[in-house]
């Protein structure tokens, strides 16, 4: 790991989950208006991302 990460001077590069607070890597759109993150599988609308 650099010493950036370690010292944290990067920004952590995933957005949390809002019902969960699990970081999210992925979201699966699945219609305009829903999405599934993953990997904890809670659904989120694709506008909130929108802003990140």
């Amino acid at each position: 790991m650099s010493d950036d990460l370690e010292a944290g001077n990067q920004a952590w590069p995933f957005v949390n989950c809002p019902y969960c607070s699990t970081p999210i890597s992925i979201v699966t759109v699945i219609g305009p208006t829903d999405g599934i993150a993953a990997p904890c599988g809670c659904r989120v609308s694709p506008a909130f991302f929108e802003d990140v």
